[in-house]
């Protein structure tokens, strides 16, 4: 009875495993910059350069960051979506544009909270998508995740110190921006 068993769940994780679920493509290729919209009045990736010298509040650049791009075929609602090679054009409002095949990477400025929403328009043999993302506070989730277990009193603690912290030195990041095109 055991050996059925077995042999089922063999059978289970094969097709698990072939049916391609969570398989992504190999990203080929360095990173690719994107290109500022106003290539006058920033300086290199810093977009907000500009607008910094004449208003000391703007964001000044922390560095840079790479942003993955990945496109997936989501047409068939009885199947998992699919990675696909689909032409994006990435753009951060207005800020700055980018022309790229998925699975790319991309090198984008990275001003901590103040980074901007980052969207992707997808192509893809007559399907189209598209999806926008924000930064999220790595640090703070760091801080949140480093608590396991603690209870509700231990949850509460946390929630309250992540909300009296500042963010000013936290690290920012981009999650992987997935494009489920239909």
């Amino acid at each position: 009875m055991k050996t059925n068993a077995i042999k089922a769940f063999y059978i289970l994780f094969g097709v698990f495993v072939l049916s391609g679920c969570g398989k992504t493509l190999p990203i080929s290729g360095l990173p690719i910059k994107v290109t500022p919209t106003d290539i006058a009045g920033g300086k290199g990736l810093d977009v907000y350069a500009h607008l910094r010298a004449e208003n000391p509040d703007i964001p000044k650049l922390k560095g840079q960051s790479v942003l993955v791009v990945r496109a997936y075929d989501g047409s068939d609602p009885q199947k998992f979506n699919v990675e696909v090679v689909a032409q994006c054009s990435v753009s951060a409002e207005e800020l700055y544009t980018a022309e790229v095949t998925t699975p790319a990477e991309l090198i984008v400025p990275n001003y901590g909270e103040y980074s901007p929403i980052v969207s992707a328009r997808c192509t893809h043999k007559g399907l189209s998508g598209q999806k926008s993302i924000d930064v999220y506070n790595v640090t703070s989730k760091r801080i949140g995740d480093s608590n396991p277990g603690v209870g509700l009193l231990g949850a509460i603690f946390t929630s309250v110190v992540l909300a009296a912290r500042s963010t000013k030195d936290d690290v920012f990041e981009y999650r992987p921006l997935e494009v489920t095109m239909k």
